[in-house]
C-alpha cells in the first residue's frame, strides 16, 4: 500500500514538472517561455526595491547559421545561450526566450555604467557561443528600457526594449541602443510610412523632381539627375533623408528605384514624341537593388517598351555600394556598360578605396561629393580636388562637382578646369514643368 502511495506521488511530481515545462518553459531550451517571463518578471517590478532594466538581445544573422551548419547546430547555440544566460543572472534577475534567438531579460544595476559594462560583457560571451562551436564570428544586438518608477507593464517595457535593438541599422559590430521617446516616435512614422508605401506608388505619390547638371564652359543645361518626393495626399512633402534609409532597410527601394526608371523613360519619350532636343538623365540605383540578379533585365525592358536608347539614361551607384560589395558591383558594372547605359559613381570621395576603384572600375562619370564644397576649401584640401579631377580626366572619366552653392566655388573649379557642376547655386531639385521653362529660357538665348 505504501509502495502505490509513493509511486503515485511521484507520478504526480513527474506530471507536475511535465506540465511546467509545457506551459511555463520553452520547450527547446528549457528557459522560461515568454509568457512566465511577463508574470514573473512583473511581480519583480513591484517587489524589488533595485534599480532595474529590461534587455532584449539576438544574434545578426542567425537564419544565416541555421542555413549553412544545420538546425541542430543552431538549436545547440540556442541551448548554450540559455545556458550563459542561467550563469549570468543572478538574485531576482530572470530571462526567458521570446522567440527563435530573440531572448529577454530583467536586470537589476546600481549605476548606469555598471549596466553598460555587464551588457559589453554579456555580447561578448554571446559572440564566442558561435565562435567557439563552429568558428564562425557574429555580432549581436540589444535593446534596453530603463524600468522607471510607476511602470507596471511589463510587455510594453519589452515592447519599448525590441524597439531600441531594432533601431540599430546595418550594424557589423555587437552593439546595443537604450529606449528613448523620440526613437520610439522615430518607428512610430517609420511604420506609419510603411503601411502606406504601396497604396502611394499606386497612387502616383511618388513624385520625380530633377537637379540641372551645369556645363560650366557653356553656362547651360548638359544633363538631369533624377530625384524622388514623396508628396502625400494631404500635400505634405517628405524629403529623401526620410525615405530611402528606411526602404533600403524594409526591401521597398528595389520596387521605388523601378518607379523612379520608368517615370524617367516616359518623359524621354514624351520628349521624343514632342521633338524636344534630349538631354541625359541620371538615376540612382540602391545597393540593395544591385544585388536583384534581374535588375539590370527590368531596366532594358523598360526602355524596351518606351523605345529609348540606354545612352540617353546614366545610372548612378553610391561609393558606398562600391565599397561594400566590390566583387558584385564590379560584375554588374560590366553588364551596365554592355548594356549601353552610362554609370557613375556618386558620392565619390566619401570612402578610403576612392582612387583604387577608378583604375578598375569602368565608370564614365564621377561625382564628387559635396563634402568638399561646403566650407572654403584649405591648400590641401584645394591639392586633392585639383589632382583627383586631372587624374579622373586623363582617364577619359567626367568629373561633375556636386553641391555648389556660391560663386567662390564655381571660380575654383573654373580655375582647376572642371567642367561640370551641380547645386542649388544653378537650381535646387524641380519639377519637371520648371526644367523645360528653364530650358526653354536657354534656347530663346542663343537664338
Amino acid at each position: 500500500m505504501a509502495g502505490r502511495i509513493l509511486a503515485s506521488s511521484l507520478l504526480e511530481n513527474r506530471s507536475r514538472r511535465i506540465l511546467e515545462t509545457i506551459t511555463a518553459r520553452d520547450m527547446l531550451t528549457e528557459a522560461w517561455n515568454y509568457n512566465r517571463f511577463l508574470l514573473q518578471g512583473g511581480e519583480r517590478l513591484h517587489t524589488v526595491e533595485a534599480l532595474q532594466a529590461i534587455v532584449t538581445v539576438d544574434i545578426k544573422n542567425f537564419k544565416a547559421i541555421n542555413t549553412q551548419y544545420g538546425y541542430e547546430e543552431g538549436d545547440e547555440i540556442l541551448k548554450q545561450m540559455r545556458s550563459l544566460f542561467n550563469y549570468f543572472t543572478r538574485g531576482n534577475e530572470c530571462y526567458a526566450r521570446i522567440e527563435a534567438d530573440k531572448f529577454v531579460l530583467l536586470l537589476e544595476y546600481n549605476s548606469l555604467n555598471g549596466l553598460q559594462q555587464r551588457i559589453n560583457q554579456l555580447m561578448r560571451r554571446i559572440e564566442q557561443i558561435p565562435e567557439n562551436r563552429l568558428g564562425v564570428s557574429c555580432a549581436c544586438a540589444a535593446g534596453v528600457c530603463l524600468v522607471e518608477q510607476g511602470d507596471q507593464n511589463m510587455s510594453l517595457l519589452v515592447d519599448h526594449a525590441n524597439m531600441a535593438r531594432n533601431s540599430l541599422k546595418d550594424y557589423h559590430k555587437s552593439a546595443y541602443s537604450f529606449y528613448n521617446k523620440e526613437a520610439e516616435q522615430k518607428l512610430i512614422r517609420e511604420r506609419e510610412l510603411t503601411l502606406r508605401m504601396k497604396s502611394a506608388a499606386e497612387n502616383e505619390e511618388f513624385v520625380v523632381y530633377y537637379q540641372p547638371r551645369i556645363g560650366l564652359k557653356q553656362k547651360k543645361i548638359v544633363g538631369l539627375e533624377a530625384l524622388v518626393r514623396w508628396k502625400t495626399g494631404e500635400g505634405t512633402l517628405i524629403s529623401p533623408d526620410d525615405l530611402i534609409p528606411l526602404f533600403e532597410k524594409n526591401g521597398f527601394i528595389t520596387e521605388l528605384d523601378l518607379y523612379v526608371f520608368e517615370r524617367v523613360c516616359r518623359q524621354l519619350k514624351q520628349w521624343m514624341e514632342s521633338g524636344h532636343k534630349l538631354i541625359p538623365i541620371g538615376v540612382n540605383i540602391s545597393r540593395v537593388h544591385i544585388k536583384e540578379p534581374d535588375f539590370l533585365k527590368k531596366l532594358i525592358a523598360l526602355c524596351e517598351r518606351y523605345g529609348i536608347a540606354p545612352q540617353h539614361m546614366e545610372l548612378e551607384i553610391t561609393e558606398s555600394a562600391f565599397l561594400h560589395n566590390q566583387d558584385i558591383v564590379m560584375a554588374v558594372a560590366a553588364e551596365i556598360k554592355k548594356a549601353g547605359f552610362a554609370l557613375s559613381m556618386d558620392d565619390f570621395g566619401t570612402g578610403y578605396s576612392s582612387l583604387s576603384l577608378l583604375k578598375d572600375l569602368p565608370v564614365d562619370i564621377v561625382k564628387l561629393d559635396k563634402e568638399f564644397f561646403q566650407k572654403q576649401a584649405n591648400p590641401r584640401e584645394r591639392i586633392i580636388v585639383t589632382n583627383v579631377i586631372r587624374m579622373a580626366k586623363q582617364l577619359g572619366i567626367q568629373v561633375v562637382s556636386e553641391g555648389i552653392e556660391t560663386r567662390e566655388s564655381e571660380e575654383f573649379l573654373n580655375e582647376i578646369e572642371c567642367e561640370f557642376a551641380q547645386g542649388y547655386l544653378y537650381s535646387r531639385p524641380v519639377p519637371m514643368e520648371t526644367i523645360e521653362k528653364l530650358l526653354a529660357a536657354e534656347d530663346e538665348e542663343s537664338v
